[in-house]
């Protein structure tokens, strides 16, 4: 596909996102889409392209590869992102109406490697990959200086204080189903883990 759409296209999109976006917000889409993917799929390097053209980040190293975000937006995890993946992930962080293919985002941004553990028949997050993913947010929005012992320490307590209220076999791993039981039972863990993503 090019880098412009049909009209026919663009109401297969707007019935595709569920009406959320207008054929313009469609269009916009698809040009930054395209701009940082020209061949139509976006892999880890276009990827980059993409966020460090939005210049959202204040502190992002040269050599940042914002693997979980890449995650989060990667929902089939074939390490390419298509425009309808595009689509799904800002329509369902920007509305929140899905709210189990939001927590499938969520799940796949702190499920560090999802290839390799779903390749093994293990998908799951440790506190590790919790301690990963507040780290980069941390470091990226630039507030604290996540070198700091302090800052540090701040980080390592809230991904304790998640794995002990989401690891509910106790195996130092959290897998959808324990995330989503905790989450139905107390909403702001899914909030918070959104927050950090």
């Amino acid at each position: 596909m090019g880098s412009s759409l049909s009209k026919v296209q663009v109401q297969e999109y707007i019935e595709q996102s569920g009406g959320l976006f207008t054929g313009d917000e469609i269009r916009y889409m698809h040009k930054m889409f395209h701009k940082a993917a020209p061949g139509g799929k976006m892999g880890h390097a276009e990827f980059k392209r993409y966020i460090d053209g939005l210049g959202i980040f204040p502190k992002v190293e040269a050599v940042e590869e914002f693997r979980h975000l890449f995650r989060g937006y990667d929902h089939n995890g074939d390490e390419d992102i298509s425009f309808i993946e595009f689509l799904q992930y800002h329509a369902t962080v920007m509305f929140d109406t899905d709210k189990e293919m939001a927590f499938d985002i969520i799940f796949q941004m702190y499920n560090k490697q999802t290839t390799e553990k779903t390749r093994l028949g293990q998908d799951f997050i440790t506190k590790e990959d919790i301690v990963e993913v507040i780290t980069d947010s941390t470091r990226w929005m630039g507030k604290y200086d996540v070198a700091l012992r302090q800052v540090q320490e701040m980080i390592e307590g809230e991904a304790t204080k998640l794995m002990a209220s989401c690891d509910l076999r106790k195996t130092g791993r959290i897998t959808k189903e324990d995330l989503h039981t905790a989450c139905n039972a107390d909403p702001d863990i899914f909030q918070k883990l959104k927050a950090y993503a």
